[in-house]
């Protein structure tokens, strides 16, 4: 069995951080689902949660994944859908965003009018931003 030093054994977190971390998205994404979309409610808790995971990141009070040195070069073909997305807002909101040109958060609107949508784009937020603070 392969045997830890101390040092490392004290900055691993204990074995229910990860479940207690789970339950604590689920719940936060279940209970941010009930508010409308885009209303002042889920902009203030979107806003609280993300500047609690900016100030866990800035100070570095969690232990980190091993920082990437060289991005692979088939990873920057993420760029693409990313690039194409952005200019399709871009355009679209500086257009106005009307019927013929509508941004995504106006494409985004019916799809999330629905409980279940919201609970579910939150939870894949919070998720990710939590992996850029681990990061």
């Amino acid at each position: 069995m392969d045997q830890q030093s101390p040092a490392a054994a004290e900055s691993a977190p204990p074995r229910w951080y990860a479940p207690a971390r789970v339950v604590g998205f689920v719940g936060a994404s279940l209970a941010v689902g009930a508010f409308p979309s885009f209303s002042l409610r889920s902009t203030i808790t979107m806003i609280g949660i993300g500047g609690a995971f900016f100030w866990l990141g800035v100070t570095r009070r969690l232990t980190r994944h091993p920082a990437v040195r060289q991005v692979a070069r088939q990873a920057l073909w993420w760029l693409v859908p990313v690039l194409v997305f952005a200019t399709f807002e871009l355009v679209s909101f500086a257009l106005g965003s009307t019927a013929a040109h509508p941004t995504l958060s106006a494409l985004a609107d019916p799809v999330l009018q629905h409980y279940w949508a919201r609970a579910a784009v939150f939870l894949g937020w919070i998720t990710g931003y939590w992996a850029l603070v681990k990061r």
